[in-house]
């Protein structure tokens, strides 16, 4: 009888650890941060089911008079995978929507209430490293085209991201 129940147990035992894999080997949501040039920064959600995958990069702030609101939006390609990494492409963009007062420095004075819209795009390599089952860190650089703005015209560029994969 106690050969049995061992047996029993044993049978259980495993079928559960077979049953955690299986929900572990599926981790294809991610929440986080993100910051880059051509990604965008702030908030971050990523989906990445199988060997393609999206991102959205979202950060609003308001201090009551001014207002700053960042969008980005990739598209993600697996490369090559392996047990604690993942080599994959990107193709990103953002948009930043400035509304603020001018304000001279100098003068000490409001110049004027200005609006701004800066624009960037982005594409290159990047590696994905499971630091632990759940949490990993993005690892990107490549070519960024800016529209308007700070990062105006052609040049590198250099992203990073930290996750929870759930």
């Amino acid at each position: 009888m106690k050969k049995v129940f061992l047996v029993l147990l044993l049978v259980i035992l495993l079928s559960e650890i077979s049953s955690l894999e299986d929900q572990n080997s599926n981790l294809s949501h991610y929440i986080g941060g993100a910051a880059g040039i051509s990604t965008g920064f702030g908030l971050s959600y990523r989906y990445w089911p199988e060997e393609y995958g999206w991102q959205v990069v979202f950060t609003p702030m308001s201090d009551g008079a001014d207002v700053m609101i960042n969008l980005g939006l990739g598209a993600l390609k697996t490369l090559h995978e392996t047990t604690y990494t993942r080599l994959f492409l990107y193709l990103v963009g953002n948009g930043t929507y400035n509304n603020y007062e001018d304000y001279d420095y100098e003068e000490m004075v409001i110049n004027e209430r200005k609006q701004t819209f800066e624009s960037v795009i982005g594409i290159g390599p990047g590696l994905e490293i499971y630091l632990f089952n759940n949490i990993v860190i993005d690892i990107m650089f490549g070519f960024k085209y800016g529209f308007n703005g700070m990062f105006q015209g052609l040049g590198f560029t250099a992203e990073t991201a930290l996750y929870y994969r759930f």
